[in-house]
């Protein structure tokens, strides 16, 4: 038994319903960054973080939707708050509370939740997971050939 900590897109971490991290997004992350790397051995999406942990090799695992792990230091905490600013994520505890600066914040007082949330804007990588293969290849076409079309604007013959 441990205690667990979630990144994740929806208001709660257990809610059956809400924005998840699809597989693919989770990959993205874990190949742009060099201290994460994938142990196979665990689970299709398992990954290690080669980071400087106060406790023997500290993990995180896609599962539904959401990146979790099991007892972090405080160093792995704050690792999970970077992946999940990249996400457009938050940082959850197993009770729901929100972690920043490496700690939990204290639940917002009823006068703060009676004010107009301002809504987060996803990450560009959770939108574009969710794009058939055959537009993402369109966009990269398209934008290709724009950047040609300027480059012969601005400098002429190729």
């Amino acid at each position: 038994m441990g205690y667990d900590l979630h990144i994740t897109l929806k208001k709660q971490w257990f809610d059956e319903e809400g924005p998840i991290i699809a597989p693919k997004v989770w990959r993205l992350c874990v190949e742009s960054d060099p201290e994460l790397r994938f142990d196979p051995e665990n689970g299709p999406l398992f990954v290690r973080w080669d980071g400087p942990p106060e406790v023997s090799e500290p993990w995180l695992d896609w599962h539904q939707g959401d990146i979790y792990t099991k007892n972090p230091d405080r160093a792995l905490i704050v690792k999970m708050e970077a992946i999940a600013t990249f996400l457009g994520a938050q940082v959850q505890g197993d009770e729901g509370e929100i972690y920043r600066g490496g700690e939990p914040v204290p639940p917002p007082t009823p006068e703060a939740t009676d004010s107009p949330a301002v809504a987060a804007f996803p990450s560009p990588f959770t939108v574009l997971a969710d794009w058939p293969t055959w537009k993402l290849c369109a966009v990269a076409f398209l934008a290709g050939c724009l950047f040609l079309a300027l480059r012969l604007l601005i400098f002429g013959e190729a």
